[in-house]
């Protein structure tokens, strides 16, 4: 698809699935402050998927991400702190809710289960990335584990400030490690070079072992 075009689809996707759901279809969470009717909580499914597992590649899941981290990226795009080409319908999306209905939100998204990843969805070049990747990570090149994955068999994270990429999507994943390399996205942690030095292709060999290495 285009690549100016492609933002605006998946805009128009999710509008179209926020005007037709009927009930609330990631499963409204009794008495959850705001969640109950899914009115607003319908906005997130063309993009992050149905079950908080999104559908496509570029976007992340959001199921079972931890809960404060979830509230602080919904309130940094609401505020305009973060911005993301693929996901710059997310200010749109989120302007109008207020702290209580993006405390829902995140209660929703990360009660759900995570998804399981299957072995049988890599292909042959996966495989090689993977193993390059697990070289990447478990031999601290870069030290994702230490935050992100808790130790080398994804069992993290660490801290709860910091999301689990385990099963992530892949090239939501790449897209947030170049942003993080290229200073387009911003952390005091991220941004202090340490992922600085990564190539494009060590970047998508990272993505993929994260993906992949707790899959079944």
């Amino acid at each position: 698809m285009d690549h100016f075009l492609r933002p605006m689809f998946y805009l128009v996707l999710a509008l179209i699935i926020s005007n037709s759901a009927s009930e609330p279809a990631v499963g409204a969470i009794s008495n959850t402050p705001g969640v109950s009717n899914g009115q607003f909580i319908a906005k997130c499914l063309g993009c992050h998927g149905r079950s908080g597992v999104s559908g496509y590649s570029d976007f992340p899941n959001l199921a079972g991400l931890d809960h404060a981290y979830i509230i602080k990226q919904l309130t940094s795009f609401r505020g305009g702190e973060r911005t993301d080409y693929t996901m710059n319908a997310m200010p749109y999306m989120v302007a109008g809710l207020t702290d209580n209905e993006l405390y829902g939100l995140a209660e929703v998204f990360s009660r759900l289960p995570a998804e399981v990843v299957k072995k049988s969805e890599m292909s042959a070049n996966d495989l090689k990335l993977f193993e390059a990747g697990k070289a990447l990570v478990t031999g601290n090149t870069v030290t994702c584990r230490f935050c992100h994955l808790g130790n080398a068999t994804g069992d993290g994270p660490a801290m709860a400030d910091y999301p689990s990429l385990t099963g992530q999507q892949k090239n939501y994943l790449v897209n947030q490690i170049k942003a993080f390399r290229d200073k387009k996205r911003w952390s005091p942690i991220m941004n202090s070079d340490i992922v600085g030095q990564l190539t494009d292709g060590e970047i998508e060999s990272i993505a993929v072992y994260m993906r992949y290495m707790k899959a079944r």
